[in-house]
């Protein structure tokens, strides 16, 4: 199986929110190369294609984070940094999940420095998995404002509003700084009603995803 397979195969129960948020340069030092951004927020509603979803404040904090990576475009082959080696930092603030990494001396790594410096890649999003989450209806007009009326008129069904309220994290599986984010590339996105509401994650996909990463990181050695 190659790297390519062995990666969808292990990513194919996690799920992938892209957010246009930032990814920056957050360090002047001149021996090191440090971007970071925000990785997901909290309290903000995203139009899922037939449901409106939002993270709640808590859902990162029992979240197991001991494995994750930073990868650039979610690549495994790209590895910025780990959190298992203190390259990867992750704080939890009021606005959602912040991150930091350290990047490798390498091409990727110099490479991803100038681009996210020069403002070509600016947006971040997390790969993870999810071990709680509440779905419940509300009317249209309480998402008044959060929503255009062309997206609301899409997502609503007889004034209706389905909403998946994210509350327990899972596994993190990585962080990364995207060029391109779009929703319609997500997991859940392409996923049927009655798939969308199994969330329990497989541990053997995990072990796979992370003997890749692993591989990975050798080859930079």
């Amino acid at each position: 199986m190659g790297q390519e397979q062995q990666f969808k195969k292990a990513s194919e129960n996690a799920e992938v929110r892209f957010y246009g948020i930032e990814a920056r340069k957050k360090d002047d030092t001149p021996d090191k190369m440090v971007i970071g951004g925000l990785a997901a927020r909290f309290d903000s509603y995203t139009n899922m294609g037939w449901y409106a979803e939002v993270i709640k404040p808590g859902f990162f904090d029992e979240m197991d984070t001991t494995k994750a990576a930073a990868l650039k475009n979610h690549d495994s082959s790209l590895v910025l940094g780990r959190t298992s080696n203190g390259t990867l930092k992750l704080s939890i603030t009021p606005d959602g999940l912040e991150y930091e990494v350290e990047l490798p001396d390498t091409t990727t790594g110099r490479d991803t420095y100038e681009e996210v410096k020069r403002g070509d890649i600016f947006q971040s999003s997390f790969q993870f998995t999810v071990k709680e989450a509440v779905r419940r209806e509300v009317d249209r007009a309480e998402l008044a404002g959060v929503f255009d009326d062309d997206t609301l008129d899409r997502l609503s069904y007889g004034g209706k509003i389905e909403i998946r309220e994210l509350v327990k994290g899972g596994v993190l599986y990585d962080v990364s700084p995207v060029t391109f984010p779009a929703y319609e590339d997500t997991s859940v996105a392409k996923r049927s009603k009655d798939e969308a509401k199994a969330e329990k994650p497989k541990q053997k996909d995990l072990k796979i995803y992370e003997l890749q990463l692993l591989a990975s990181e050798r080859s930079l050695i």
